[in-house]
């Protein structure tokens, strides 16, 4: 190790060099890096939903025709050329209006008041369109309107995720321009140099920058990934830093030339900076073990971002702090944070009310983060955008309705016609277009033309189009997705195929609740083995992850106790594993710090004296990190992004104030078993 510091000391400016190179070069990368907005594609290939819409698109050449076009002040035979033009398009896979349905050449008087109305009506059409992705969504939007004209609206999954598109890199460089700059203020008062907060920017931004490019190598990621990684690990890993040249600071002030005080301050802070690393990469990587795709999608991200952070700052800083040595010593000033001795005094005064309130408390918030009210898919858009004014328009003039596509084995024509019975008397079934309904089965197949069979008859399936007005989730949604696959299993048995923004939305669901209690022990697990090794103790990796899931379940109960809005499961998720694997550093370096005190101090003072020690640092961590999850929610128009930024700055500051008060009395009470339990080298000789 002292080799490789050398080494690396005599040669900063190559080092300095190789880091521009590569930063350079990924920055030019990033651009390239495809995003995907879509969840559904993360469903597992097993998935019902995953299964059908495969079919679906091998069997009828086009996706599910779930985009709205409403235009207004146009005639039914104007709508039936317009229908003409969309069909033409590149972006357009299949079109669906009322002329599908009825001959709009006979006057609509004749035609059912009902189904007329489902697709004009106040002199305004809907369509319903089945596009195909070999376009962005923003890009299918913008043809789209320039073909059927600007006052068309436009709603539904498409729409939302055209909307996020145009959002993502928007809002991503926003988050940060909010975040750097309010963190950097903290860093000004917080360190011991007014140039050092430029010091750690440029560290972590190239950190950023190294993983944001790198993900190249996956050729896309999803849109989560894009906007939370880069602001996660700003906050996640800034500390690393600040342990790193702490560490400097305090050799030069003993004396120490510049050189050799940042080389022994590298070999004091690189087995922290690498246990720190460790604990926040296994949180992370865990997530790799979710079976819906958006688990490994993230934690491959975050876990290499965190990597990338561990490798700048044991590289790139102590070059870089070298280089601009001089200039950091001209901007020298006082740390200035106050005293915390006072504070360690009171709460070692209140160890035991704090511990008797913790164990009043957590059962009752165990069990109401697993019991909040969740969603599951991907939700609308802001009601400030076009895409927010168009839903909202579509919805006054045709209300709520979504499509489902069942696909049922072709030929048994009086099992469709009972199934088209049964579907039409579900509650909240608006219309059912299928072969039987439409064409109608006394009608001989070899008498209809192409057109009208390619729309419910492929080679091996008939296929049903539900159109339902119950919300894309919810239990009514749910309900439905249900009752509709027990119909088709009643005539077909497991014969059939089903899909839909609703069916899809209830295999997110199924995928990730399953996947809740894999990715919380594994993350328990991974963690409690690395402070196995760290502190050498049966007893202490069980203390700290008793604070940390203290704080976690108090986090996440608090939409329950507090909050009428449900919760996003993903964000509950992805914060479960997150919040451990970046808060666990508290805990530990409180824990450090207990240790060595206790080596030469009572209980009482090793308490006092830890809290006073360890409350700075502990504090402007989790600032950096809440700060960074309230820009999140701030500037985020995406209702996951928004969600997870809240719950992660909440979860930040219930683990700083467990750490600082229920670890304290933990230690205390334990004491004599942490004794026994616990390797005599890493207590310090404490007898």
């Amino acid at each position: 190790m002292t080799r490789i510091i050398d080494t690396l000391l005599k040669h900063k400016k190559t080092v300095i060099y190789v880091f521009l190179v590569a930063t350079v070069i990924t920055l030019l990368l990033w651009p390239g890096v495809g995003v995907n907005f879509d969840l559904v594609e993360y469903l597992p290939k097993n998935a019902p939903s995953t299964k059908a819409l495969n079919v679906l698109l091998d069997q009828f050449k086009s996706d599910i025709p779930g985009l709205r076009l409403y235009v207004p002040n146009i005639s039914v035979t104007e709508a039936g050329e317009l229908k003409k033009k969309l069909m033409e398009a590149d972006c357009v896979d299949e079109v669906l209006w009322l002329g599908d349905l009825i001959n709009i050449k006979e006057p609509l008087e004749m035609a059912d008041a009902n189904l007329v109305n489902e697709w004009y009506r106040d002199g305004g059409a809907l369509f319903m369109l089945a596009v195909n992705d070999d376009l962005k969504e923003a890009d299918t939007i913008k043809e789209l309107r320039s073909i059927a004209g600007d006052n068309a609206a436009l709603a539904g999954d498409v729409a939302d995720r055209a909307a996020a598109q145009e959002a993502v890199t928007r809002e991503v460089t926003r988050i940060m321009a909010i975040a750097i700059p309010i963190i950097l203020i903290i860093l000004l008062l917080t360190t011991n140099y007014w140039l050092s907060p430029v010091l750690f920017a440029i560290v972590i931004i190239v950190s950023i920058i190294l993983n944001m490019g790198t993900n190249i190598i996956f050729g896309r990621i999803s849109f989560l990934s894009q906007t939370i990684a880069p602001i996660l690990q700003l906050a996640v890993s800034m500390d690393y830093s600040i342990f790193l040249l702490n560490s400097f600071d305090r050799y030069k002030a003993a004396g120490h030339e510049a050189k050799n005080a940042m080389a022994l301050a590298v070999k004091e802070t690189a087995t922290t900076i690498i246990s720190s690393a460790a604990t926040t990469f296994a949180g992370f990587i865990v997530l790799c073990l979710m079976k819906f795709g958006i688990g490994p999608d993230l934690g491959f991200v975050l876990a290499k971002g965190i990597g990338f952070s561990m490798v700048t700052t044991l590289f790139l800083l102590p070059t870089a702090a070298l280089a601009m040595n001089r200039a950091l010593e001209r901007t020298a000033h006082r740390r200035l944070l106050p005293s915390f001795k006072g504070f360690g005094r009171f709460v070692s005064r209140i160890k035991l009310p704090i511990l008797i309130f913790v164990l009043i408390i957590i059962l009752p918030c165990y069990l109401a983060q697993r019991s909040n009210s969740f969603t599951y898919g991907t939700t609308g858009v802001g009601d400030g955008s076009r895409y927010g004014e168009d839903a909202l328009l579509v919805e006054e003039k045709f209300g709520t309705a979504s499509q489902l596509i069942l696909l049922v084995p072709r030929g048994e024509i009086n099992k469709e016609i009972l199934l088209t019975d049964r579907l039409e008397k579900l509650e909240r079934v608006r219309s059912v277009m299928s072969y039987v309904s439409t064409v109608g089965a006394e009608i001989p197949i070899e008498f209809l033309s192409d057109s009208q069979l390619s729309q419910f008859l492929s080679e091996d399936y008939s296929r049903f189009i539900i159109s339902v007005s119950t919300p894309s989730e919810g239990e009514e949604a749910f309900r439905l997705v249900r009752e509709i696959r027990e119909q088709a299993g009643s005539l077909y048995g497991d014969n059939y195929h089903f899909c839909g923004v609703s069916a899809n939305n209830l295999d997110i669901k199924e995928t990730v609740e399953a996947d809740n209690l894999i990715v919380s022990t594994a993350a328990i697990v991974a963690v409690g083995i690395i402070l196995l090794i760290t502190f050498r103790s049966l007893s202490l990796p069980l203390i700290l992850l008793v604070t940390i899931e203290a704080a976690i379940w108090i986090n996440l109960s608090s939409p329950y106790f507090f909050s009428d809005n449900p919760m996003h499961y993903i964000a509950y998720l992805i914060v479960n594993t997150v919040q451990l694997g970046a808060t666990i550093d508290y805990a530990i370096l409180f824990t450090e710090h207990y240790l060595a005190n206790r080596a030469t101090l009572d209980k009482k003072d090793s308490v006092i004296k830890s809290v006073s020690e360890t409350t700075p640092s502990i504090l402007v961590s989790a600032l950096i990190l809440t700060l960074a999850g309230i820009s999140l929610n701030i500037v985020s128009s995406n209702y996951i992004v928004a969600e997870f930024g809240t719950v992660l700055s909440r979860g930040a500051v219930f683990s700083a104030l467990l750490v600082l008060t229920l670890l304290p009395s933990l230690l205390v009470i334990f004491d004599s078993i942490i004794k026994k339990t616990t390797s005599r080298k890493k207590l310090g000789g404490q007898k």
